[in-house]
């Protein structure tokens, strides 16, 4: 580290060169030269050598900046809002692939057809149809990209008079843009229709078809020589939906259990070995269901784990949607909408002293009881269903604790001076401290890999900061004032000016009143730790004349 105070003693030295030249050059009437002969000139020199300063504030010794706030008043806290989203009841309302077979009644006549140049309607009807999806009970539904409608017409016996009929079949209650489904099928093949986009209105899953029998022009007469059946098939397969509404039935997920770990490491490992106390801490876990119709969880496991793998439970405040680790769910109002179910935990204060590492839950689907209840609102969910479950934790920095241990690593260079050249020294620690947390500390040599060569204070760690006073509230009174100086040996001076590196380790705790008790302090994001440490050298310097 080059160090501009250096020239500070050598200019001294030149100092006291010069005015020794200029007494001798004065000649008998000052000084007789030759009593008086000055081969070198010895003096000594203060010196200081900086070797780190600074401003730390609470928010510098957090190690997950992203999730530090800062309240109105000042007051810092730590903010963790993770959310899962769940999709999977979707999954267990399904629909299976339908087909209807109807024999149009009467059956045709014999008869003779004769020519014609205009298309004719033989007859109109409608047909009943029902999806029987019990225990479902569908109202209405809006069918998605891949469903099809497959309709198909034959004619037993077969007659070429037949060639010329066909069916228009119209859906009056399958709509598209308003518009009603309308397709015509004949013999010849099938027709095949996408439902996408079309909204369908049942009634408890029936529904009518208006089926026409129509006559196209051919140009001349053509027999049909015995009774003729009429026989229609509709079918509809891979029916998928955008939304359904109606009575869904009870519904039974699997019981696989979707688990998350969420990392909870704001103070590194500075709280490993501390004892914590938080004065107001909350933790919450919310369910935001875009479902209509209820829902049951299970969380388990739930647990906060520590960094040395003990588990403590969180427990939920029991009673309304809550029992155990059990959540009733509300439902969403309408679709489109979402309703939230919060499940606020009873213990959050142990579970923050506890200073948990992680936490740690798995979500399971309940059975769906869901009896039909006429009277009730409509059960619905959409593709785009989801429950969604939010983890979230505020942690005001508003505590008390002990032995927090904190440590940083710095360079050092003391390359431009020489340990020889100097008679006496002491590390000088200077601080203003308004937060409310002492420090006993310990500096470590070590070489350019970090490895330790020895302490610079063999009694062990020396309590050399001071904590701010605060009020009875917890906040800042006064700054704490230090001003420690540390006299080194030689063999210790030796050391640091072999030393490339310095590792600062602290132990650190909470401001305590006169009587050695310990209050909640507050953590507010202007209070600073403001920190010079140098060393202070005496020089002996020899100058020749």
């Amino acid at each position: 580290m080059k160090n501009p105070t250096m020239k500070g003693p050598v200019f001294f030295a030149v100092s006291v060169f010069f005015f020794a030249s200029l007494l001798v050059g004065c000649g008998d009437e000052i000084l007789n030269s030759d009593e008086y002969e000055l081969d070198q000139v010895k003096v000594t020199s203060d010196m200081a050598l900086p070797l780190a300063s600074g401003d730390l504030s609470i928010s510098d010794l957090l190690t997950q900046p992203e999730y530090v706030r800062v309240y109105p008043d000042g007051l810092v806290y730590l903010l963790y809002d993770d959310t899962q989203e769940l999709s999977d009841i979707r999954d267990h309302v399904t629909f299976p692939d339908k087909e209807f077979s109807q024999q149009l009644s009467p059956s045709l006549p014999v008869q003779t057809m004769a020519a014609r140049t205009t298309e004719r309607e033989i007859r109109s009807q409608n047909v009943p149809f029902d999806f029987n999806f019990n225990p479902r009970l569908i109202k209405e539904i809006k069918f998605k990209q891949g469903t099809e409608l497959v309709l198909d017409l034959n004619f037993s016996p077969y007659s070429p008079a037949t060639d010329y009929l066909e069916l228009e079949v119209t859906l009056p209650d399958f709509k598209k843009d308003g518009v009603s489904l309308v397709k015509r099928v004949n013999a010849s093949e099938q027709v095949v229709i996408s439902l996408q986009g079309y909204i369908a209105i049942l009634n408890d899953n029936k529904f009518n078809a208006t089926v026409k029998l129509l006559e196209r022009p051919h140009p001349t007469a053509t027999q049909i020589s015995q009774s003729t059946n009429i026989n229609f098939k509709a079918g509809f397969r891979s029916i998928d939906y955008e939304y359904v509404k109606g009575y869904l039935g009870e519904i039974t997920p699997s019981n696989t259990v979707r688990e998350r770990t969420i990392s909870f490491t704001p103070f590194g490992s500075s709280l490993n070995d501390a004892e914590v106390a938080f004065g107001d801490p909350r933790l919450s876990f919310t369910v935001t269901s875009d479902y209509g119709l209820p829902v049951k969880i299970f969380l388990s496991p739930l647990e906060a784990i520590s960094n040395d793998g003990q588990e403590m439970p969180i427990l939920f405040l029991q009673g309304g949607d809550v029992n155990g680790s059990t959540v009733n769910i509300k439902s969403a109002p309408f679709l489109g909408g979402s309703a939230a179910t919060q499940a606020n935990v009873s213990n959050e204060k142990e579970i923050f002293d506890f200073v948990p590492e992680s936490i740690k839950y798995g979500i399971s689907y309940g059975n769906i009881e869901n009896p039909f209840d006429p009277l009730l609102p409509l059960n619905f969910l959409a593709d785009t269903s989801k429950l969604r479950i939010n983890v979230r934790a505020e942690l005001p920095l508003y505590a008390k604790a002990n032995n927090i241990i904190i440590s940083d690593t710095m360079d050092i260079d003391l390359g431009d001076a020489e340990e020889t050249e100097i008679e006496s020294a002491s590390m000088r620690i200077k601080a203003t401290n308004q937060l409310p947390l002492d420090a006993v500390l310990q500096i470590y040599l070590a070489n350019d890999h970090g490895i330790i060569t020895d302490s610079l204070f063999a009694e062990g760690k020396t309590s050399v900061i001071k904590p701010s006073t605060v009020t009875a509230t917890g906040e800042l009174k006064e700054a704490g004032i230090s001003d420690t100086n540390i006299p080194l040996s030689d063999t210790k001076l030796k050391k640091l000016f072999d030393a490339q590196q310095l590792i600062i380790k602290a132990v650190m705790n909470t401001a305590k009143e006169a009587n050695g008790s310990q209050n909640y302090v507050q953590f507010k994001s202007d209070y600073k730790l403001n920190i010079n440490i140098g060393l202070q050298a005496k020089l002996k310097l020899e100058v020749e004349l």
